[in-house]
């Protein structure tokens, strides 16, 4: 039995055979020795589970003794290669810890901190 199929994609009408009968005449006459051949031939092309591959992973205490033994070593800090003008970059301004730019006087422009209120008349 053939059934006609029109595809919603293309404007061109397939026709399907019944997979059904197919499968069954395909079991029924090939050789049981084939059959088991096709099989193990499928099995080789699976992959093997997730949890199999995990099971050569690293031990706890390896991981921690790793963790520990890259915490001991000593961090090695390399002096700059540039003199402190080159680092700064000019007409940078001075920010706080949350990144806003640190409160300016209006009238002179230097940093309200340590600024009183009747300097800069």
């Amino acid at each position: 039995m053939a059934l006609s199929y029109q595809s919603k994609y293309t404007n061109s009408s397939v026709i399907c055979t019944d997979y059904v009968a197919d499968i069954y005449e395909t079991i029924t006459t090939t050789p049981r020795a084939e059959l088991k051949v096709l099989a193990e031939e499928l099995k080789r092309q699976v992959p093997e589970p997730v949890h199999t591959m995990l099971a050569d992973k690293e031990t706890k205490e390896d991981a921690v003794a790793k963790y520990k033994k890259c915490k001991e070593m000593e961090t090695v800090i390399c002096l700059p290669t540039c003199t402190e003008e080159e680092l700064q970059p000019t007409g940078q301004r001075t920010r706080t810890a949350t990144g806003r730019r640190a409160p300016h006087c209006s009238k002179c422009g230097k940093p309200k901190r340590g600024h009183k209120k009747g300097e800069c008349a």
